[in-house]
């Protein structure tokens, strides 16, 4: 019997291949793995490359091809609700300000139309034929990827992002009968993912990358006229039952030269205070949007999250604790990176009449076996020793547990943008001084906190109520209270609220899970600290030589590397 093969591509930021055979998701890859550029726009030709080679397909065994970006297949309707947002900005009825938001409107078109010609580019010079390829909306692409893997038989689909097809909000109700039907939206103009990127942009950082490191300042800072001020630029109207952008006021997403209005008027607070305003004001307009549409429900709901803003673990936190809320489950590839995968679902909802696709694990990309390993390793002349499987688990719970810094290197490379036992670096949360010597060490910011990875079992120790939201806690999405045990033996991955963002493993075979168990068994330590493998500003590693390099530069003290121990 044929085999059914459907590759989802997208060229977004952050592209990448999903490969489905016969309704299984075989592997999902994104393009900065492969070509070493950190969150990279444009055709996934390495990612493409190796799904090809690696499962012997030729262009002409491909039955559809899955593209969730460039249709704007409603655009016209999305336009005309620009057009309404546009026409009611409080007192902006200047032709300035018109104009500005008009030529953004117009930027966002013609953006759109490069990058869908780029991507059939890149197709036919692929050898692919055309006529198979499937598009969605973009939101649509976001939106099919929270629901289709999700566990709940019928429940809702939020999904925030920068843009996407002239938008930026949806929400959705889902079940595996009806599928997805739009509830809301809002466009672009009211994008919260641009409101978060021009703050994270007014503090220093980079906007669409250092998003993460705003929301870590967010813990340390205080409540101040700060909040006022952005408050006034962006809310949700709960007597209208909308929200509502202030041009007047300083803001307008994507509409970068009026920040100044705005940088002006926050020059005299800490960067910690700004944070704190801004995740707050994301956290209120989104819980009020979903509120007026579903707290007046008398039954608790099943909540699907994606899109970049959903990267936001505090946010999805606080979606959880809504009390109309009883289960959360986010992407684990929330972000533009997810949208290649979006775009199979799409196909296997529209031509092969499926409602779901499993996701047992996101253990997707590449693997290396053992002699190439070895091959790698003496090329780059550095020290090593095959170990048993017991007997490397006690040796790096060892090593871990005297503050040694572990590269951790198994099996097939995760997908998403989590380090998740397959090319994570390792440590003792126990440690005082752990987090100074891993900042110092990866050159990264001294407030953002560590991430722990746990068991199943070990959970219920560490964390209350670890057994909600429990399918996304495997992919490190959402944040847990911690219990007096973590602030005694892992404060090293505790934030100053009290909250960790834990990785909770359920699959007792992976080696992750083992070296867990035994550091537990041996020292009484719940969890292990669990960060990115990379290099600075770099994407996670790929390939033995990408983690040799990263030994090389000292970023670790050791690698272990399937069932090898590496040293210099």
């Amino acid at each position: 019997m044929k085999k059914k093969i459907i590759l989802g591509i997208t060229n977004t930021k952050d592209c990448g291949v999903t490969l489905i055979i016969n309704g299984k998701i075989e592997a999902s890859v994104n393009e900065e793995r492969f070509n070493r550029k950190k969150g990279y726009q444009g055709f996934p030709k390495k990612s493409l490359d190796w799904i090809m080679k690696n499962y012997n397909l030729k262009p002409n065994n491909i039955d559809f091809i899955g593209c969730g970006a460039w249709l704007g297949q409603d655009i016209d309707f999305t336009l005309s609700k620009m057009l309404d947002e546009t026409l009611s900005f409080s007192n902006f009825r200047t032709k300035n300000c018109y104009n500005k938001i008009i030529t953004r409107i117009n930027v966002s078109i013609d953006r759109d139309s490069f990058f869908k010609k780029q991507f059939f580019d890149g197709i036919k010079k692929y050898g692919f034929e055309t006529s198979k390829v499937i598009l969605c909306d973009h939101h649509y692409a976001h939106a099919i990827t929270a629901w289709f893997p999700s566990p709940y038989k019928n429940g809702y689909v939020l999904c925030a992002d920068g843009r996407g097809d002239g938008k930026s909000i949806t929400l959705w109700k889902a079940d595996r009968k009806n599928g997805l039907k739009l509830i809301d939206f809002y466009s672009e103009l009211l994008s919260p993912g641009a409101f978060y990127g021009s703050i994270t942009n007014i503090l220093g950082f980079t906007p669409d990358k250092h998003e993460g490191k705003v929301t870590g300042l967010s813990a340390t800072g205080k409540h101040s006229l700060a909040y006022k001020i952005l408050k006034d630029c962006y809310y949700f109207d709960n007597n209208k039952k909308k929200l509502v952008s202030r041009f007047d006021k300083g803001f307008s997403p994507f509409v970068r030269d009026n920040s100044k209005v705005l940088e002006k008027k926050l020059k005299k607070f800490s960067r910690e205070n700004i944070s704190y305003a801004v995740q707050k004001i994301i956290e209120e307009n989104l819980i009020d949007f979903l509120s007026s549409h579903l707290g007046k429900s008398n039954k608790k709901i099943n909540l699907c999250l994606s899109g970049g803003v959903m990267a936001n673990v505090k946010l999805n936190f606080e979606l959880s604790k809504l009390k109309f809320v009883k289960d959360v489950f986010v992407f684990p590839s929330m972000g533009d990176g997810g949208i290649a995968a979006g775009g199979a679902f799409n196909v296997l909802e529209k031509k092969y009449k499926k409602k779901s696709v499993e996701l047992n694990d996101v253990y997707l990309g590449p693997s290396f076996n053992e002699s190439d390993i070895a091959k790698i390793i003496k090329k780059q002349k550095c020290k090593f020793i095959k170990l048993k499987e017991d007997e490397l688990i006690r040796r790096t719970s060892e090593l871990i547990y005297k503050g040694k810094i572990i590269g951790w290197f198994q099996g097939r490379m995760e997908y998403g943008p989590r380090a998740l036992g397959a090319r994570s670096i390792l440590a003792s949360p126990e440690h005082e001084n752990i987090n100074l010597k891993l900042n110092k060490r990866l050159k990264r910011s001294e407030f953002m906190p560590f991430a722990p990875v746990t068991s199943e079992v070990l959970a219920k120790k560490c964390f209350k109520k670890s057994e909600i939201n429990s399918t996304t806690s495997e992919f490190m999405t959402i944040l847990y209270e911690c219990k007096e045990l973590m602030r005694k033996k892992c404060s090293a991955v505790v934030h100053v609220d009290n909250t960790a963002r834990p990785q909770i493993i359920k699959n007792k075979k992976l080696l992750i899970y083992k070296l867990i168990k035994k550091f537990y068994k041996t020292y009484g330590i719940p969890c292990i600290i669990n960060t990115s493998f990379n290099n600075h500003e770099e994407p996670i590693v790929c390939s033995p030589s990408d983690a040799i390099n990263c030994l090389k530069k000292k970023n670790i003290d050791f690698l272990v590397i399937n069932n090898f121990l590496v040293t210099k």
